[in-house]
C-alpha cells in the first residue's frame, strides 16, 4: 500500500532548519528542554525539534519499543497521518524497517542509514521508496539510548535530500545531547509506573474490582478486589497473562472491548473507547463490566498501562429482559428466548434450558424477528450485539 500523495507536501519550508555551529548554549537549552519534558508535554516536541535541529537535520523522533510491541513514538513537523502509517507498516519491527536495526545497538552508539542498507539497497527497499523519500526524510541520524529493561529506545533526526548524510561535526552533537534525552525517558518511564500504582491504590480504597492491562492486553496490575475475584474463578482467569472471561458466550465481546480501549498506534484518528457489557458469573448471577481506555500520557508511553477492566459492585445490573421488552415490544417469554439467542444457544439448547418444546421455541423465534425487522437469527444476534446484554 503506497502513501497517499497528499502525505508529500507536508515538509514546505523545514529546509531553512540548518545549524552551522554549536555552543555550550545550545547544549543548555537542550538539556532544559528535556529536564522539563516530563512536567510539561510540549517540551518533548520542543526538545526534539531542537536536537533535531542541532544535529542538521528537520524533524526529531524518538522511539521505544519492548519485545512485544511499540511503546512510545513521538514524531515531530510530521503529520498524524504518516506517523499513523510509518506505525501501521511496522516501522519500529526489526527486519521490516531497514532503519529500525539501530533500536538493538549498544547503548550510546550513533549511526546512519548506510549502516543498516548500502546504498543500492535504500534505493529498492519499500520503506525508503515509498514512506521516508516521499516525506523528505531520506536520512538519518539516530543515537541508541541507554539501558531500560525491556525497552529498546533510540532518538533520531531526519534529514531532507538537501541536508544529505549526517558528517562527523553532525554525529559529535548528537552524542553530546544523548544524555540528557536518555535522562527524560527514564523520568518517564518512572513516573508512568508511578501513575499506575497511585491508580491501583485509589480503586483499592473504593474496594473496586480492577485489571490494568497494557498496549497487548496483559493484565500488569489488579486491585485487591481483582484479585480476590480472580481467585474464585467465578468470572475470570488469566490465561497466557490475558484477562479471559468464563463466559465462553460473552468472552469474544471482552477481548474485542479490551482491543479497542487499548489502541494506541498505526491508526488515524485513534479510535480507543469505552466499552460496556454483562458476563455471568458461575453461579448465573450478572455483572457488569466496564472497559475504559487509560489516556496516555504526554510521549503516549503504552508500557505500562492501556487500559482498565472494572467490575461493578454486585448488585443488580440493567435488567436486560426489561430493555428488550422496551426496544423491540417483546412478551416477557420473547425477550428471555431472544437474549439466550444473542448468547449463542441455538434452538435445542433453549428449549431444553426453558423446559419447553422445540416448536415452542422456534414460534417464539420467528414472532420475536419479525417484531426485530431482521429474517435471521444471526442478524438479529448481530443487532442484540450492539446493546452489549
Amino acid at each position: 500500500m503506497r502513501l497517499n500523495c497528499c502525505l508529500c507536501i507536508i515538509v514546505i519550508g523545514h529546509q531553512g532548519l540548518e545549524m552551522t555551529s554549536f555552543s555550550d548554549d545550545d547544549l543548555i537549552r537542550v538539556r532544559a528542554a528535556f529536564e522539563a519534558a516530563t512536567f510539561d508535554p510540549e517540551k518533548w516536541t520542543e526538545g526534539l525539534d531542537l536536537f533535531a535541529q542541532i544535529a542538521g537535520g528537520w524533524s526529531g523522533q524518538l522511539i521505544a519499543a519492548s519485545p512485544t510491541g511499540l511503546v512510545a513514538n513521538i514524531v515531530t513537523q510530521m503529520p498524524e497521518e504518516a506517523t499513523a502509517e510509518w506505525e501501521r507498516r511496522g516501522g519500529a519491527i526489526v527486519g521490516v524497517n531497514p532503519r529500525a536495526r539501530s533500536l538493538l545497538d549498544q547503548p550510546f552508539r550513533i549511526t546512519a542509514d548506510n549502516d543498516y542498507l548500502t546504498p543500492g539497497a535504500q534505493s529498492s527497499s519499500p520503506f525508503y521508496q515509498e514512506l521516508f523519500n516521499p516525506l523528505d526524510a531520506n536520512f538519518i541520524s539516530v543515537g541508541k539510548l541507554g539501558d531500560h529493561g525491556d525497552i529498546n529506545a533510540v532518538v533520531c533526526a531526519l534529514r531532507t535530500a538537501r541536508q544529505g548524510h549526517p558528517n562527523r561535526e553532525d554525529h559529535q552533537r548528537i552524542a553530546a545531547m544523548l544524555p540528557y534525552v536518555d535522562a527524560a525517558l527514564r523520568t518517564q518511564l518512572l513516573l508512568s509506573r508511578r501513575d499506575m500504582q497511585a491508580m491501583v491504590k485509589s480503586l483499592d480504597v473504593l474496594s473496586i474490582a480492577a485489571f490494568v492491562c497494557d498496549l497487548w492486553g496483559n493484565v500488569v496490575s489488579m486491585t485487591a478486589e481483582g484479585e480476590s475475584l480472580l481467585s474464585s474463578a467465578s468470572l475470570f482467569k488469566i490465561r497466557a497473562g490475558k484477562l479471559v472471561a468464563n463466559d465462553r458466550n460473552r468472552d469474544a465481546y471482552l477481548q474485542e472491548a479490551i482491543r479497542l480501549a487499548s489502541v494506541r498506534f498505526g491508526t488515524w484518528p485513534p479510535v480507543a473507547r469505552q466499552t460496556t457489557l454483562v458476563l455471568t458469573e458461575m453461579s448465573g448471577q450478572l455483572r457488569r463490566i466496564d472497559v475504559a481506555p487509560v489516556p496516555p500520557d504526554a510521549m503516549r508511553l503504552a508500557c505500562s498501562v492501556a487500559s482498565i477492566v472494572m467490575v461493578a459492585a454486585p448488585r443488580p445490573v440493567p435488567d436486560a429482559i426489561s430493555l428488550l421488552r422496551q426496544a423491540f415490544a417483546f412478551t416477557a417469554a420473547e425477550a428471555a428466548v431472544a437474549l439466550d439467542l444473542a448468547q449463542g444457544h441455538s434452538s435445542v439448547e433453549i428449549a431444553d434450558r426453558r423446559q419447553v418444546s422445540i416448536a415452542t421455541v422456534r414460534a417464539q423465534i420467528h414472532v420475536l424477528l419479525q417484531k426485530a425487522g431482521v429474517t435471521k437469527a444471526s442478524a438479529f444476534a448481530a443487532l442484540i450485539g450492539r446493546l452489549n446484554l
